[in-house]
């Protein structure tokens, strides 16, 4: 943010993969009787620390196999 790096994690911290913890996720919808719909949006959580943007700030995020993507506020 603003050029200086705050944090960064690995998806590993998640249960060990992401994709464990969308795995309990659906499960734990399931034993409700509630479902997870195809192509339904489902957030997993965050392995780093959340940060409030500002007028004037300046903040860019990168993932690996993904790329990155910035923002600047006005």
């Amino acid at each position: 943010m603003n050029g200086v790096a705050l944090g960064e994690g690995r998806g590993a911290l998640i249960m060990g993969s992401p994709l464990n913890a969308l795995r309990w996720f659906v499960k734990s919808m399931m034993s409700r009787g509630l479902t997870v719909e195809e192509g339904q949006f489902v957030m997993l959580g965050s392995i780093v620390e959340t940060k409030w943007l500002e007028a004037g700030d300046f903040a860019e995020v990168e993932i690996d196999a993904l790329g990155s993507v910035s923002l600047a506020v006005e």
